[in-house]
């Protein structure tokens, strides 16, 4: 329900943005943590170097095909389809926050910048 009411923004109080973020980042791990490099090997791609701020696009790219002929030139959704890829991404993140006493945090509880 947070997500069908949400406005779209990242204000400091939103916590579908932060739903957001995390199913966008958990997209981003499944297919190229566990379909291309590695999970240990993305961490550290997107933790500790600027490679995927740099180069965002080119990662989000196959995420954003719409239609099943569209071209995916690393075969990323040839053996699970980008459909059940999302459902996946969001299950995952839902289920951190299902079972916590604290419920889904803010944005900005998570977002800061220094």
């Amino acid at each position: 329900e947070l997500m069908l009411r949400w406005d779209r923004r990242t204000e400091p109080n939103s916590q579908a943005a932060l739903l957001f973020d995390e199913i966008y980042q958990e997209m981003h791990a499944l297919v190229y943590g566990d379909r291309v490099f590695g999970r240990s090997a993305w961490q550290f791609v997107t933790q500790q170097t600027g490679i995927f701020r740099t180069f965002s696009a080119f990662f989000d790219r196959p995420l954003h095909l719409l239609a099943p002929n569209d071209e995916d030139p690393l075969g990323v959704f040839k053996a699970v389809s980008k459909q059940e890829t999302v459902a996946r991404a969001v299950d995952t993140v839902f289920a951190r926050y299902a079972a916590s006493e604290d419920g889904v945090p803010r944005w900005g509880d998570r977002m800061h910048f220094s």
